[in-house]
């Protein structure tokens, strides 16, 4: 697993992604999800990238940490509940 990231690394991982490791999990209308497993800590990670022009960052991350809401549109999380 990643460490926590520097703010240039932040920047260099938007501009050009690494993706060792990492399947394509999803794909969609400007939207590519990634994803990679931890079997050692049962952990899995995600990496999205995505250009959704009428929805700002403050939307985006509101929307996907809401686990109420996330139980009405996320088909993935619905196994979790």
């Amino acid at each position: 697993m990643e460490s926590s990231m520097t703010i240039e690394e932040l920047i260099q991982e938007i501009d050009q992604p690494n993706l060792t490791s990492w399947k394509l999990f999803a794909k969609g209308s400007g939207v590519n999800v990634y994803r990679r497993t931890d079997d050692d800590h049962k952990l899995v990670q995600y990496k999205c990238f995505s250009h959704i022009p009428d929805v700002t960052p403050e939307i985006f991350y509101k929307v996907a940490l809401d686990v109420e809401y996330r139980l009405v549109w996320d088909k993935y999380l619905k196994g979790y509940s």
